[in-house]
Parts: structure tokens; sequence; C-alpha cells
């Protein structure tokens, strides 16, 4: 923080008795100081020392920034107003108006709206059409066609990501871009570690995307009504890839009745019948927001400050025990040797 006068010269002396250079209240300190965060300071002398740290519409009053009333009610007629050191200030004239007379007082008077794109309106902060709005209705935020939009807020990729050489049986080996396709086998890689995510990082980068943080990632996987699972409240072992997704096909395909047939937590490894597929196979792993795969197949990776790896493990993936749990929202794997992959993100287009 910027203040005019920083510390006392001094330690604080009451009534001759050296006590603690710390101040509680403004009482403990000399007049004009103040006492702030524990120490004694002179805020300011004039308005122009709360400009840095407060902004330009607070006022200096007693050596102490102040937000002043008059700031709560700038308003000027037809025009965006704001607040310069306690005074209201006109800025630039809405859409359709004109300061003809040069007084602000009267705001902007009424000009004469000239049809502009043949009089339909368009995303370009005019009002083409003149029916007093600007841009009404025509600049919703897009994202690229491999992507989903998630509230107005961030595009995610549709599908896990995957390197441009991958096929439906094969990974690939060309890692100088991601990709969001339908169809092919997830980027993967075990075990993860900094190198791979510098890898992931570079690979959304070279797409013109970003690695998804992992707010935008649990945004997505609990959708807009805050599921437990990307695909809902209710656990279903065959709604996403995971260890148990494959046990009653592998029951038909070996002639084990339906009544003999393990569907148990786990049953896929005792028939060894998970395994990766790709991109976009489980129709029904989806949400509202119309991505893929969030949950199961591979881990996705996002980036993390609150995990000592600089790294979070997110979804669950094809080979996991306790599916269940792992492919919670909120489960956050913190082993390494696992099957881990990502997906990438970017800013709307408005």
């Amino acid at each position: 923080m910027r203040f005019f006068v920083w510390l006392l010269a001094m330690p604080l002396v009451v009534e001759g008795c050296l006590v603690q250079e710390r101040c509680y209240t403004d009482a403990d300190c000399l007049p004009p100081r103040m006492c702030h965060q524990g120490e004694c300071i002179l805020q300011c002398e004039k308005h122009q020392d709360c400009d840095a740290e407060f902004g330009q519409a607070y006022v200096c009053e007693k050596n102490r920034c102040r937000f002043p009333e008059v700031c709560n009610s700038c308003s000027f007629p037809n025009a965006r107003a704001y607040c310069l050191h306690g005074v209201c200030q006109m800025g630039e004239c809405l859409p359709g108006f004109e300061d003809l007379d040069g007084k602000p007082e009267n705001g902007c008077e009424t000009g004469q709206c000239q049809p502009t794109n043949g009089g339909v309106e368009i995303c370009d902060n005019i009002d083409n059409d003149c029916d007093g709005q600007t841009d009404e209705d025509v600049c919703q935020p897009t994202c690229p066609e491999d992507m989903v939009l998630v509230e107005d807020k961030f595009c995610i990729d549709r599908y896990e990501a995957s390197r441009p050489d991958a096929t439906s049986t094969d990974a690939g080996r060309d890692e100088s871009r991601a990709e969001s396709r339908s169809g092919v086998m997830p980027w993967m890689v075990n075990p993860m570690n900094q190198a791979a995510l510098q890898k992931f990082q570079a690979a959304c980068q070279a797409a013109g995307k970003r690695l998804c943080t992992k707010e935008e990632w649990f945004q997505t996987c609990t959708g807009p009504k805050g599921n437990a699972y990307f695909f809902g409240n209710v656990f279903d072992r065959e709604a996403c890839n995971c260890v148990d997704s494959f046990c009653d096909d592998y029951c038909a395909e070996n002639g084990i009745a339906p009544g003999d047939c393990n569907i148990s937590t786990n049953c896929g490894y005792s028939y060894n019948c998970f395994h990766a597929v790709p991109t976009g196979t489980f129709p029904g792993c989806t949400n509202e927001y119309g991505a893929f795969d969030v949950n199961g197949n591979v881990w996705e990776v996002v980036p993390s400050a609150d995990d000592p790896r600089g790294y979070e493990v997110r979804g669950g993936a094809f080979n996991c025990a306790s599916p269940e749990v792992r492919l919670k929202c909120t489960f956050n794997a913190g082993w390494d040797q696992l099957y881990a992959g990502f997906r990438c993100c970017r800013e709307p287009v408005k």
C-alpha cells in the first residue's frame, strides 16, 4: 500500500512510558497519524495521495482517504458519469446522443440517429436500427466448433485432448498441439509428472487455447445443477467409461448367464475387461453443457496452487477401483502412477 508518510520515527510513548510500537486504534497514535494494520501512518495530505491505492473518486479529509457520498449519485442525462476527487464528471455520450451545447449540467441532447448496416443490428457497439438500444441480443458469446460454452464464461474442449495423428485404435505420437475430436484415442501419459504438465500446457497453447483451470473443470463436471458426477447425482457404472462399464458385455460375449454375471463394484477386475475407448464412445457421458467424457476414460489434469505437485488429477479413469468414489467431481487422485489426460479451455468470442 502506498501512503504519503509511512511509520513513526520513534516508538510509541504514552505518558512517558515506552510501550510496544504496534497500534490498535487511532488513539494509540500521535495526531494527525492514524492506526492502519498496526502501524501509525499519515495516510494522505491531498486527494492525489489516495489515487493509487483507493481510486480517483476518493478524497483526502483529515489525512484519511474517504469515499465521498456525492459519488454515489453521479449522473448526467444520456451520458456516462464518473467521480474525480469527490466531483461528478460527465463522460462520453450514450449511443444515439450528442453533447450539442457543451454544457455538462444538461448532459447529452438527443442526437439524430442515422441507421447503419442497413438498419440491421450487429455486434459493434452502435445502435444500428436506431431503436435506442445497442447490440441487443446479437453479442452472445460463442465458442469454436470443437468446444462448448459454459455459463457464458469460458469455452472448454468438447472431447478429451488427443494428438493430431490419433486414430480410433492408436493414441498417436505427434505432440505438436492438442485437438478435440470424436472417435480417436485420447492423449494419455503414465506416470503423470511436471514434464507432462508442461507438455499439456504447450499443446493447448499451440492450439490457441490454454489448459483448463481447476475451477473451469469443476464447473463443467458438476454442471448447472451442481451434481456429484458429470452425468448426475446417482452413480451409473455404464454412463462413463470406468473399470466396471463392460462387465455385462463380457458376460454376454462369453456365454455367462445374466444371473451369474458379476456386475458388482470392481467386477472389471474379475473379468479383466476394462480398457480405454475412443473419445465420445459413451453418448450418455455428458451433461447440459455438451462436453463428453469429463468423467472416466482418462484422468484429466488441471494446474493447482493448492496441490504441492502443482496440479490436480480429476475425473476418474477406465482402470481405477471404487469408481463410485473416484469419478466424483470433487475427487483428486493423489498418486501419479495413472493414465492422465487433459482438455483445453479458452475465453469465448463476443
